[in-house]
């Protein structure tokens, strides 16, 4: 076993490589099943209750009826019965086989645990199925691509087994050079399917590559096979990125809008007919807004028109050109120009005018609200809108030029629609006037559309496309490498040769040699990181546009069209990683397990931390088990498709947006710690979508910089042991705010106390429950065990707490407390001695009195205090207060305090808080219930 790695993720390591060798194995279905019998329980020394004991007498230990009595437990508590009803005739050689399943198992042993007679296989068969669970054993210890005696070791193992079947086998692999993340996965996928066609075995999938088993003999492959390959990965991209443009097309409150990524990935005729489409189902605009906008701009112009003034402005046009084309002096001639221009506008003016006054008789000027014509209007809209974008440059009055033309508005009918706003109110004018011209010929007017823009669009996106594809051809056939196939190898100087050579520039997201396009900022996915050759810095920070290179375009793409989201989401990324590889047994699991939710039209899975960590309690840490309610948005997105999850799994993860960055944090802790154990892998939460560590380079988790409030308890480098601490701290965190009918607020408020010291969060414990209870002492007793579970996960404050408490405890015993006037003791009269205490150090003068002093003047208060109230006074009392003084000063002020009065002043409220806690937690156990009877 791996270090850290839990027996059952051991197991399921080697029972995913043995599914995809099997066919090779010379072993019938019920040896099969023998040999997994003896897989499962392979390892009974690693179980809790023989950790004490040698293997051999693990193994050999029997029962009264001479039964091998922890293996047939094992199988009884695992119920092999299900699996392989007749595995009890089969115990001697299970035992035979997990006896020898260590390559370290000495001849002396062997001797002791074999008894060839009683095999019901076989002595062959066993030295068989021996040596298949000792290379399947030996495997799962490589923990790495390029490490090889293990790897050796696996080979010799198998070989020896399959040499019965007259045939040897040899390992080779596949790497990629970078890693990308999702794209990088898709591709792993895709090169494992293409070998797996070829008659290779993939057998381990590993971060950077999959290792294979084939037959050993000359492979043929050719530089046309390793095209096809590039091809068929190329494919694999384009096709999932091509099938869903969708994405790129928004609804929007100014029309439905496609981004220009659109044009790269689709036809206009989808285009337009999705734009349709969604216009047939967008929200009804508000009618009665639009029409008082009507209203109100024919209520401008109404008044305007007089039939002398038309004829007037006319003649006066009419003259002014006749002017201007004699006019030969140049400041003369601007000036009539100008009068041109201003009495044209008078002019259109008086035709717009009369023309509403035309259409006033039959008030054809307001938008009908006939559902029909509104979306036929709304598909008018888009038409310009495309147009806007797309063909004029976002000149408002071309493009409207250009959509009269196209349906031959005529002048005077253009004059009137320019009165009117552009975007909200001009195209449901200009829609109900020509939709009875269309409406009988609805798909007509598709086609012309899509034609019109066909031949309008510029056919550089074509070439722009093209030439990303080819990019990314290139880039894969020079990241690929193959064992096998020896014209390309890779070294990373060539690659740093190529960035520092490269003229122009550079990707603002990689630095790759490949050409850039200028992309608006605000557009630039800046959380894509890639490994292991990039710019660690992003380039170009400040500037208006990036440059972003075909691969990075690609990349971006394909996480569009894989983790669709119709919000701005605050988003990390979950990167779970092997200890050392994935099998495809497991990746297929893992993989349907995400096709359910899929199939169920579930986009996201919100992570309920809340009753994960309450439900573990009284529990083992090691079986804790993420709870998920559905979700439209936060959580862990579920990807549309599957394949992006191979060697590695990787998945958004989407946090509430209005959270602070605090509260992310520790969010993306509780996935890690919840991750890191459930799935028994390596875990890593960042910003980016590739992990930024890899499983060598770190210990269990990874969660990015600890915020500044936390690093007082979280600054660690999470290896086993602190991720489970960190488990049960949170596990006893949630439950004691359960206990206390919180939700998970108090989780992150107590988490921020924990951190500055004991003293503060038993102060916001203890402020929380006085604020909810009048009598807090029931649930001062409820909450205890969880109190001194937190309290144990920090050393800050672990002296001056213990102090405290020993000093509740003796004013408890002794009744050194304030006087109670009827109900439930209040923490005035519990703090009242430690106040006076208190108020008297704060105000000493140590140039005026000594600590002799000063101890002596407290004692004297505090007794001046109970000769008053206290009917009972005496020396025993005195006694008790002399020595309660005493165990503060020497405890608390020089032990815990170093004597610091500036320190003991602001601790005053947390020091305060702490002891009416432990006291009343004192009157609990001896049985006082505070209240005066």
């Amino acid at each position: 076993m791996k270090k850290n790695q839990t027996l059952y993720s051991h197991i399921v390591s080697m029972i995913g490589v043995l599914d995809e060798i099997q066919s090779i194995l010379p072993v019938s279905e019920v040896e099969l099943r023998v040999l997994m019998v003896a897989i499962t329980i392979h390892d009974l020394n690693k179980i809790q209750t023989n950790a004490e004991k040698s293997y051999l007498s693990i193994i050999s230990e029997q029962n009264k009826k001479g039964e091998y009595a922890n293996i047939l437990r094992e199988c009884e508590v695992l119920n092999i019965e299900d699996f392989f009803p007749k595995y009890k005739e089969y115990i001697e050689d299970i035992r035979a086989i997990i006896g020898q399943h260590s390559a370290h198992t000495s001849s002396f042993a062997e001797n002791l645990i074999c008894n060839p007679e009683r095999y019901k296989l076989g002595e062959e068969k066993i030295e068989i199925l021996i040596s298949i669970i000792r290379a399947l054993d030996i495997l799962d210890l490589s923990k790495t691509m390029d490490e090889e005696e293990k790897k050796r070791q696996f080979l010799n193992n198998i070989n020896n087994a399959t040499k019965h079947k007259g045939k040897q086998y040899k390992i080779v692999h596949h790497i990629i050079t970078e890693d990308r993340g999702m794209l990088t996965n898709i591709c792993h996928n895709t090169i494992a399917i293409f070998f797996k066609e070829k008659g290779f075995i993939p057998i381990a999938y590993y971060k950077e590559g999959v290792i294979y088993l084939v037959e050993d003999k000359k492979i043929v492959f050719s530089k046309e096979d390793r095209e096809r390959l590039i091809e068929r990965c190329s494919h694999s991209i384009k096709s999932k990125i091509f099938n869903d443009f969708k994405i790129y097309i928004k609804n929007v409150q100014s029309g439905i809008k496609v981004d220009k990524k659109c044009l790269q990935i689709a036809s206009i005729e989808c285009i337009i007919y999705e734009i349709k489409n969604r216009c047939q189902k967008s929200k009804r605009p508000d009618i009665k807004k639009k029409n008082n906008s009507i209203q109100v701009v024919i209520d401008k112009y109404i008044g305007i028109y007089s039939s002398e003034g038309l004829e007037d402005i006319k003649e006066v046009v009419e003259s002014l050109k006749i002017k201007i084309t004699t006019e030969k002096d140049k400041k003369a001639l601007s000036n009539l120009n100008k009068l041109l221009k201003e009495n044209t506008l008078l002019l259109k003016a008086q035709r717009v005018s009369k023309y509403i006054l035309e259409r006033k008789e039959n008030e054809t000027y307001l938008i009908d609200s006939n559902e029909d014509k509104l979306r036929f209007s709304e598909f008018i809209r888009s038409f310009y809108t495309f147009i806007n974008m797309y063909l004029v440059s976002k000149d408002t009055v071309l493009t409207w030029n250009k959509v009269y033309d196209f349906f031959e508005i005529n002048e005077i009918d253009r004059e009137y629609l320019d009165i009117f706003e552009g975007l909200y109110i001009r195209p449901y004018i200009l829609g109900q006037m020509i939709y009875d011209d269309y409406k009988m010929k609805d798909e007509e007017l598709t086609n012309k559309i899509i034609r019109y823009l066909e031949d309008n669009i510029s056919r550089e996106e074509d070439e722009i496309e093209d030439s990303m594809w080819n990019d990314l051809k290139d880039y894969l056939n020079n990241n690929i490498i193959i064992s096998f196939y020896n014209n390309n190898v890779f070294k990373k100087q060539n690659i740093l040769s190529s960035y520092g050579n490269k003229k122009g520039s550079k990707c603002c997201l990689c630095s790759s040699e490949y050409e850039t396009k200028s992309w608006m900022a605000v557009d630039v996915p800046y959380k894509l990181k890639i490994q292991n050759f990039s710019n660690k810095i992003n380039a170009g920070v400040s500037e208006p546009k990036r440059n972003v290179c075909s691969i990075c375009n690609i990349e971006y793409l394909l996480h569009k069209v894989t983790y669709t989201s119709n919000m701005e989401v605050s988003r990390r990324y979950l990167s779970i990683l092997p200890r050392g590889f994935n099998t495809r047994a497991y990746i297929r699991a893992f993989r349907e397990s995400i096709s359910e939710f899929k199939n169920k039209d579930i986009s996201s899975l919100y992570f309920n931390e809340y009753n994960t960590f309450i439900q573990q309690a009284n529990k083992n840490i090691q079986d804790i088990e993420p709870l998920f309610t559905k979700a439209k948005v936060n959580g862990i997105a579920i990807p549309n498709y599957s394949e992006t999850l191979t060697n590695y799994f990787i998945l958004p993860i989407h946090l509430v947006k209005k959270d602070n960055e605090t509260s992310k944090w520790i969010s993306t802790l509780l996935y890690a710690l919840t991750f890191n154990i459930y799935f028994d892998s390596k875990v890593v939460i960042s910003e980016f979508p590739v992990p930024i560590l890899n499983q060598d380079e770190m210990e269990e988790i990874y969660v990015g910089d600890v915020p500044v409030i936390f690093k007082n308890i979280f600054e660690k480098s999470w290896t086993k042991e602190e991720c489970v601490s960190t488990t049960k701290l949170f596990v006893n965190l949630f439950t004691m705010a359960k206990t206390m009918g919180e939700k998970s607020d108090i989780v992150y408020d107590s988490l921020k106390a924990l951190s500055k010291g004991r003293t503060n969060f038993i102060h916001c414990i203890y402020k929380k429950l006085k604020t909810k209870y009048d009598n807090p002492n029931f649930k001062i007793k409820e909450i205890n065990n969880f109190i001194d579970e937190i309290l144990s996960y920090v050393k800050e404050g672990e002296e001056i707490v213990s102090s405290i408490k020993k000093l509740a405890i003796f004013a408890n015993e002794n009744y050194i407390r304030g006087s109670i006037n009827g109900g439930f003791i209040k923490d005035n009269a519990i703090n009242k001695p430690l106040n006076i205490i208190i108020d008297i150090l704060c105000r000493w003068d140590k140039n005026l009195y000594t600590k002799e002093d000063i101890t002596a003047l407290c004692k004297r208060e505090i007794q001046k205090y109970f000769e008053r109230v206290d009917p009972y006074y005496g020396k025993k009392k005195i006694e008790a207060v002399e020595g309660y003084v005493d165990l503060f000063m020497e405890k608390i002020l020089d032990d815990s305090l170093d004597g610091k009065l500036y320190s003991l002043e602001n601790e005053k409220k947390n020091i305060l808080s702490t002891y009416s806690y432990y006291y009343r937690l004192a009157m609990i156990k001896s049985n006082k219930n505070g209240s005066e009877i």
